[in-house]
């Protein structure tokens, strides 16, 4: 049998390198069967049935020779792999990284203390500290999300806006002028908005001579920033 032929191979090249022999322990281990502590041989090894899979599937048959060049490639950069999780962990752990699941803990128990009035005049400045924490990590993932879905939106509303822009003007209908094109989104709002964009900042218009602009200001409402969202339609004139 060649794939026993190939295992017996990779074991005594793993009695002359220990190195080796810690690896294929390793894999072994990474894709042991599940409850393989109940079923004979009672040795935390893969299944027969993936074993086949894997040699069919890079292989084309799960009984042919293995080069064994693959399959020291493979445990060299299992093992590298690993030794990276175990640095970016321990440099967590070093620096002090709070886990997500410890913020959210965290930040349902302060606001369960400070929603009781007696206990928040009490508690308040003592948990000042935690709120500030709370707030630069777990507020900010909160906005950097809503942001990204506020910005699909205010995108899709504006390429709306030009597409009707553009509309109006190849029926004949003149556009409005750039100043007031905020009066203009107030008469015709989108979704009830009230012609401003999702983080209440009106649209604004930049008429060139082949291009119609409709812009939002972005997250940080300030117009003409890198953050401003645009969406333009072309002029036939």
């Amino acid at each position: 049998m060649s794939r026993t032929r190939t295992f017996a191979r990779l074991l005594v090249r793993a009695a002359l390198r220990p190195r080796l022999a810690l690896r294929l322990a390793g894999a072994a281990w990474r894709f042991r069967r599940r409850r393989w502590y109940l079923r004979p041989p009672f040795l935390p090894l893969p299944p027969a049935s993936y074993l086949a899979w894997r040699l069919e599937t890079a292989y084309g048959s799960d009984d042919t020779d293995i080069p064994l060049g693959p399959v020291d490639s493979y445990l060299d950069w299992s093992a590298a792999q690993s030794r990276a999780a175990r640095s970016r962990a321990r440099v967590n752990s070093e620096a002090g990284v709070i886990k997500p699941r410890t913020l959210l803990v965290i930040g349902l128990l302060l606001a369960a203390v400070l929603a009781i009035p007696p206990v928040r005049e009490v508690a308040g400045p003592v948990l000042a500290p935690g709120k500030r924490l709370v707030d630069n990590t777990i507020g900010r993932l909160w906005r950097n999300a809503r942001d990204q879905v506020f910005r699909w939106s205010v995108r899709n509303e504006a390429r709306t806006l030009a597409r009707e822009l553009q509309s109006r003007e190849m029926s004949g209908q003149p556009l409005p002028r750039p100043q007031d094109f905020s009066s203009y989104m107030q008469r015709r709002t989108i979704s009830g908005t009230g012609g401003l964009d999702k983080w209440g900042s009106p649209y604004y218009m930049l008429l060139y001579g082949d291009s119609i602009t409709v812009v939002s200001p972005g997250p940080d409402q300030r117009p003409g920033s890198e953050d401003d969202v645009r969406e333009s339609v072309g002029r036939d004139r």
